[in-house]
């Protein structure tokens, strides 16, 4: 429907997104509480935010932490924040340009969640991520 009014109204056609997937209980927001869906908090994170096209990249069970939902025309599995075991080592991506927004005190308190994280023993990714398959989803051809 939004698609066809903004075609109806001659305007460029939003991105068309749906909205966020989280995965609230993953302790990577131990200190950044959420909800599974998109709340104010989050929209400098996802406004700067590149997803990851992660389709052929990892199975079908495979779900980011967070996920942008796509529309039901494209349906992409969308990834801002995921991790993996990447051979003998352990890889988190988050493509929200943090650095960016620096500033904002929610992401101030993301990054120290995710730092925290990141530096934890609970850091320890069920799902194996392959090099050459990220690759290809990151590497401009």
């Amino acid at each position: 429907m939004f698609r066809d009014i903004c075609e109806w109204m001659k305007k460029p056609v939003a991105v068309g997104t749906m909205g966020l997937c989280i995965q609230k209980k993953h302790p990577v927001f131990d200190a950044f509480p959420t909800h599974s869906y998109a709340t104010p908090q989050w929209y400098q994170i996802v406004s700067h935010a590149d997803c990851a096209i992660l389709d052929n990249a990892t199975d079908k069970t495979f779900r980011p932490i967070i996920q942008m939902v796509d529309n039901f025309e494209r349906n992409h599995k969308l990834g801002i924040l995921f991790e993996g075991k990447v051979g003998d080592g352990r890889l988190m991506i988050c493509t929200s340009r943090l650095s960016e927004i620096a500033n904002r005190v929610e992401v101030k308190q993301f990054t120290k969640s995710l730092l925290t994280y990141l530096t934890s023993d609970a850091f320890d990714p069920k799902d194996t991520l392959d090099m050459e398959t990220l690759q290809d989803v990151f590497v401009a051809k």
